[in-house]
């Protein structure tokens, strides 16, 4: 019984190691893939795409645009690929005259 003791101890302990994401960088992470501009991952600023990157310990190297649908994507090429986030609160918009 001793020995089950000290091994849910040690588990526990070494859990305590392991990050949990924060609520908003959960909720990113589960909007998409982040692997192509279709599943893009959801977020809300640019500030919300290098909040994930630090959080995977991504390593930015050139950021690039695209407009689909009126949509804002940012494609972020890092040390390890590129990441996609489209970015939800921004628009194009076109003003009728």
């Amino acid at each position: 019984m001793r020995h089950v003791f000290i091994l849910l101890s040690l588990s526990i302990s070494l859990m305590a190691f392991i990050p949990t994401p924060p609520i908003k960088i959960n909720r990113i992470l589960k909007s998409g893939n982040g692997k192509s501009i279709e599943t893009a991952y959801k977020v809300d600023s640019v500030e919300e795409e290098y909040d994930v990157l630090r959080f995977l310990k991504l390593n930015p190297i050139m950021q690039k645009l695209y407009i689909r649908e009126a949509y804002f994507y940012d494609a972020i090429i890092t040390n390890k690929g590129t990441i996609y986030f489209k970015i939800v609160t921004k628009k194009l918009t076109t003003k009728s005259h």
